[in-house]
């Protein structure tokens, strides 16, 4: 691919799929050779995974506006703006301030259906039939913990809720220790004692209640990069 190579300003996306890649592939060097902490350790590589989805989504945006010469704004604006936008709803927003990835894959759907013919006809070698339903399933779980990008970059959010499930350390009573402990579970307990070594406080870690979501972004982060790598090969003519 051309664009990995060549100076970002030459690049059709305004750099949106070249850091979107890079997003993935720290993402993935780190969930292959990190083994986390004890304190919500994979926050920081989940967050990686999650923003690479949202910039894969913005390039294929972004391309689809130029290759197609599809004005924004409702024309007022070229396709070749220096700013792309999005529409949301009736209202058109800049997508550089929109983090919402439910937000996006709907518009990304909406050009796709609407411009089915004109990509097949500019890019034949390309399969444009690329909608899966489970999609909108992962993309819908996203939004529920994390609409504007800010759950797996903060300790809190606006939903405490999620919050909650993110964390994996639990203080207990120090009287419940060595039953919720399990050994089995490799488990690992903290404890704090007192000058006169009694123990006063407890802190066990547990397993976060994010397996869904976390499959939910990795397959939407492997998804948007081979539809992305497809796009700049055949739509872009840049392998």
């Amino acid at each position: 691919m051309k664009y990995l190579f060549t100076d970002i300003s030459t690049h059709i996306d305004l750099g949106f799929g070249i850091t979107a890649t890079n997003f993935r592939r720290t993402a993935i060097f780190l969930d292959e050779n990190y083994k986390g902490g004890f304190n919500s350790g994979e926050m920081p590589v989940l967050y990686l995974f999650r923003h690479s989805v949202e910039l894969y989504i913005k390039s294929l945006i972004t391309i689809f506006h130029k290759e197609l010469r599809l004005p924004y704004k409702d024309g007022e604006l070229a396709f070749d703006n220096d700013i792309p936008y999005i529409k949301v709803k009736k209202e058109w927003k800049e997508i550089s301030k929109c983090h919402d990835i439910s937000t996006l894959y709907k518009y990304f759907m909406e050009i796709l259906e609407e411009n089915r013919e004109s990509l097949a006809l500019k890019a034949p070698d390309a399969n444009w039939d690329i909608i899966k339903p489970e999609n909108q399933i992962y993309v819908d779980m996203i939004k529920s913990y994390d609409f504007d990008s800010t759950y797996f970059r903060y300790p809190f959010t606006k939903n405490k809720n999620a919050d909650k499930k993110k964390y994996n350390v639990e203080m207990i009573d120090i009287e419940e220790v060595t039953k919720k402990l399990n050994p089995n579970k490799q488990e690992v307990a903290f404890l704090i004692f007192n000058d006169d070594e009694e123990l006063v406080e407890a802190h066990i870690s547990k397993k976060t209640e994010l397996d869904d979501l976390i499959d939910a972004i990795k397959e939407l982060s492997s998804y948007f990069n081979n539809i992305h790598a497809m796009t700049r090969a055949t739509l872009c003519d840049s392998w």
